[in-house]
């Protein structure tokens, strides 16, 4: 088994998603939100640099922006915040790749999102599964979830006291700054709620590469992998998950606001 990153391996398969993508015109327009110093956007252009027409970067650190490529337009912002500096119906392409987990305010970025994501457009959120296969025998086992602080200074619980090695039954991290664990459920009925269209998901694993002088944690990291592996291809149980939603066009969002009047107007008429 080739030992990528997670970052990696969740790198090649949006960017394999947005090869897919039907826009409706040759030259895009893109935000990447929380963008950080800009690695996706980085990896991005090398694939489809001469697709680019407008791009932009939204994260809370001047420092991370200050790095990013000439070719970004940076925006200092806190996406727990309603008002993005950007226009309506604008963009082809919004991508928040492992940031909605770190918000308070989750319906600020998808509202906004939404506002700014143009007819027929794309976005693409990807973060940590709450009900990942890992985290429900955590749970069965009475062990908070992997990738969700319950405290900023604590590892509060776990299988076992200490060991890197043994991950997924120890954390050796602290403070990831998740808030906000979603599962794909949820995730699918929160962008539904706003309006989105989900018209693809999937799953992704989240890896864990130790080598131990030990043999025996050398094979449980083996079958943890390929156990990882193995329930990605399942993305309400993966490790992470990947969902592409599309902003109805005009046409079919009437569409949709007219059959909802509808129904309700044959709900009401259906009582007593």
């Amino acid at each position: 088994m080739r030992k990528l990153s997670t970052q990696e391996i969740r790198y090649r398969k949006v960017i394999s998603i947005i090869k897919g993508l039907k826009f409706d015109a040759d030259k895009i327009r893109i935000v990447d939100l929380g963008c950080g110093s800009g690695e996706f956007i980085r990896r991005l252009y090398e694939e489809l640099g001469s697709r680019f027409l407008e791009v932009y970067g939204i994260d809370i650190s001047q420092k991370a922006l200050n790095n990013l490529p000439k070719y970004v337009k940076p925006i200092l912002f806190d996406l727990n915040n309603e008002g993005l500096p950007l226009p309506d119906d604008h963009f082809n392409l919004i991508l928040a790749l492992e940031v909605i987990e770190h918000l308070i305010i989750t319906d600020s970025l998808i509202s906004e999102t939404y506002r700014i994501t143009k007819p027929g457009g794309y976005f693409i959120c990807s973060t940590p599964n709450l009900a990942s296969w890992i985290n429900r025998i955590r749970i069965l086992m009475g062990v908070t979830p992997l990738f969700y602080d319950c405290s900023q200074k604590f590892i509060l619980d776990g299988l076992v006291k200490k060991g890197p090695h043994l991950l997924p039954f120890v954390r050796d991290k602290k403070d990831l700054g998740h808030v906000r664990l979603y599962t794909l459920r949820g995730l699918v009925n929160h962008l539904k709620a706003y309006g989105f269209e989900v018209i693809k998901v999937e799953g992704y694993p989240i890896t864990c590469w130790f080598e131990s002088k030990r043999r025996l944690l050398n094979i449980f990291h083996e079958i943890y992998n390929i156990a990882n592996w193995l329930f990605s291809l399942i993305p309400s149980l993966a490790s992470g998950i990947i969902v592409v939603a599309r902003k109805p066009e005009k046409d079919d969002e009437k569409s949709r606001i007219l059959e909802k009047i509808s129904m309700d107007m044959h709900r009401s008429n259906a009582r007593p």
